[in-house]
């Protein structure tokens, strides 16, 4: 899986279908005009003046109804879930399932490198299904059916998220959501005719009052006009319709084969996803979902899960044959057959044809945005290892304050007294009492397992409240503050979670159009290789050798000093990494291949280097696995 050809093309398929857009709109403004034109002159023929007022009243309620959809799904991923019927899981309280539910999540998040997103379950669908929602990874949930729970294996079931999880990391799921809004607005004529038919009896009432009963007639016409002119939007909203299943399908069918191919290279297990698909075809149900609001995300589900003519004619999924074969190519047809022989054990857990989809070779150096099956074991191993009491922690609110707090804690008496008393002026006492019982388990914790516990707290720290969260991040900057100095660590740790936190609760406005140009980046460029290059190595002459190396390979005619300059600081590090970010697809290709060349110049990464390598690769939206402690 080409992770940044992947964010190319989603944003090239994004061009291609505002093309599509604007036809919808401009074949319901020409509806519009040809209903009114026979409304108003009982014959259809060019006005200008009638054209001008329509086009632009059919723009006002496509863009209110855009509008109107964008400013429901500003908190990204849980609302949709929450609109499509899903209940947050919580891991004190979960059943048996949920809570392995969530486990399979967490294991997949640390080994993808993005925070863990927060597990919904549909309770009332009992057909087997699920998706991925948010703008970005750090707003991203994971939604899945009661059914799911109740039919899928664990092996299956883990199947069934590391498809979702392609989805995120390769742009899919941004571009589901906006999808979402923006067909919309082109549905809303529909709503707009609902409303013309709900306000006609009312003026026909109020014209009849206003003439003192005299001219009745009068009254009759203006109703039974707003009928028609209702009926006649009604009507045209199945334009609307027609090409929101048809930009739809565009968007989605092949997503869903290169998801699927993406899911199995994670797991390296055909069987699960495989066996999940089985499992759809041969239950009555498959995955059909009972809510209303099914239709209108379709193309963002694991499996097709509306039934209608318009969602078979514009199918937004391959057909389900079709996706078994390509991963079981036993596959002849008949979904009890293979499933029993499957649960038999008739067939192997890993056919040969799935060596198609392995990783073609190990290297010490991380893959972006493409975690393989070792990530995937690492991650478990890191869950497994950490300390029940932590691992408890991190699942709720106050212990994953305590814990992102004692992970910030110094190992040096008199500048952590300095940070406790700080805590203790801003936070209350029981949270400072609970940041010294878990301080002990903090300190013994493998250094290279910080991150992954911080990440592991991400969906108990995304449910504080508001006023929770400005109290969290003043408390953090008091912290890394207390010793007048930043370290790389704690410096990450900000940038990780502070950065993904924002956006659940200060939406971010779109970004500008992407920078094309290396050459315009070479400041901001320039400080995130120095840094990264003197963070594994004490040597001043030789950082500044990986650097200048380093940085003639991407732009061969860059100045450089010859000498060591004094190093950019941490603070001037976050300036460029905010730069970069808008950076377009390819060109963060170049640069995180740099990055990770960079720090790996003397043929190992330390954890330093790791830990500031992941956020700068997270700031520019390209995920990067947990360290492998075999590459220590």
């Amino acid at each position: 899986m080409d992770f940044f050809a992947h964010q190319e093309q989603a944003q090239r398929k994004t061009t291609q279908l505002l093309a599509l857009y604007a036809l919808a709109v401009a074949a319901i403004m020409l509806a519009v005009y040809a209903v009114f034109s026979i409304a108003l002159h009982q014959v259809l023929f060019w006005d200008a003046g009638l054209f001008g007022a329509v086009a632009g009243g059919t723009l006002l309620v496509v863009a209110t109804g855009t509008l109107i959809k964008t400013s429901e799904l500003s908190q990204g991923g849980r609302a949709v879930a929450e609109a499509l019927g899903g209940q947050r899981v919580d891991g004190a309280g979960a059943d048996p399932a949920a809570r392995q539910l969530q486990n399979i999540v967490e294991e997949m998040a640390i080994a993808s490198g993005i925070p863990v997103p927060p597990v919904y379950i549909m309770e009332e669908e009992t057909g087997i299904n699920a998706f991925a929602a948010g703008y970005a990874p750090g707003d991203a949930v994971v939604a899945v059916t009661r059914g799911s729970l109740q039919q899928l294996t664990r092996d299956e079931l883990q199947g069934v998220v590391a498809h979702e999880f392609s989805h995120i990391l390769t742009g899919d799921m941004r571009l589901n959501v906006r999808l979402i809004g923006v067909l919309h607005g082109i549905l809303a004529i529909a709503l707009v005719g609902y409303a013309a038919l709900r306000l006609a009896p009312y003026l026909n009432s109020g014209a009849r009052r206003s003439r003192d009963g005299k001219d009745g007639n009068a009254g009759m016409a203006i109703m039974f006009a707003m009928f028609a002119i209702g009926l006649a939007l009604i009507a045209i909203g199945y334009i609307g319709v027609f090409f929101s299943n048809a930009i739809k399908s565009a968007v989605s069918r092949q997503r869903e084969f290169r998801a699927d191919a993406g899911a199995v290279q994670f797991t390296r297990n055909p069987s699960g996803l495989g066996g999940a698909l089985l499992r759809i075809g041969g239950y009555k149900p498959q995955g059909r979902l009972a809510h209303h609001g099914a239709a209108q995300a379709s193309h963002m589900f694991f499996v097709n899960g509306v039934r209608s003519f318009a969602a078979s004619l514009f199918a937004t999924h391959p057909p389900l044959q079709q996706r078994v074969q390509r991963i079981l190519p036993e596959f002849k047809g008949n979904y009890e057959q293979l499933d029993t022989a499957r649960s038999a054990g008739k067939f192997p857990a890993k056919p040969a044809a799935a060596a198609a989809f392995a990783p073609s070779s190990a290297s010490i150096q991380p893959t972006v945005g493409a975690p393989q099956p070792e990530d995937v074991a690492n991650a478990a191993e890191y869950i497994a290892a950490l300390p029940a009491a932590l691992a408890t922690a991190a699942h709720e609110p106050f212990g994953a304050c305590a814990v992102l707090y004692g992970l910030l804690l110094d190992a040096d008496p008199a500048v952590r007294a300095r940070q406790l008393d700080a805590l203790g002026k801003s936070t209350p006492a029981a949270l400072v009492a609970e940041v010294q019982r878990l301080r002990p388990m903090l300190a013994n914790l493998a250094p290279h397992m910080r991150l992954p516990l911080a990440s592991l707290s991400m969906p108990a720290l995304r449910s504080l409240s508001p006023q929770q969260y400005k109290a969290l991040r003043t408390s953090v900057h008091a912290l890394t503050a207390a010793d007048a100095r930043l370290s790389i660590f704690e410096f990450a740790l900000q940038r990780l979670l502070l950065r993904h936190l924002a956006r659940a609760y200060q939406p971010q406005p779109p970004s500008a159009n992407p920078t094309a140009s290396l050459a315009k980046l070479q400041g901001p460029l320039s400080i995130v290789l120095q840094v990264l290059a003197a963070a594994g190595e004490p040597n001043a002459a030789r950082a500044h050798a990986a650097f200048t190396t380093t940085l003639r390979k991407l732009l061969p005619a860059a100045l450089v000093a010859a000498t060591p300059s004094a190093q950019p600081a941490l603070a001037e590090l976050d300036a460029a990494l905010d730069q970069l970010a808008n950076a377009t697809p390819q060109l963060k290709r170049s640069i995180v291949a740099a990055c990770v060349e960079c720090a790996a110049t003397d043929g190992k990464l330390e954890v330093t280097e790791y830990e500031l390598l992941r956020a700068i690769t997270d700031s520019l939206d390209c995920p990067l696995p947990p360290l492998n402690p075999s590459r220590l």
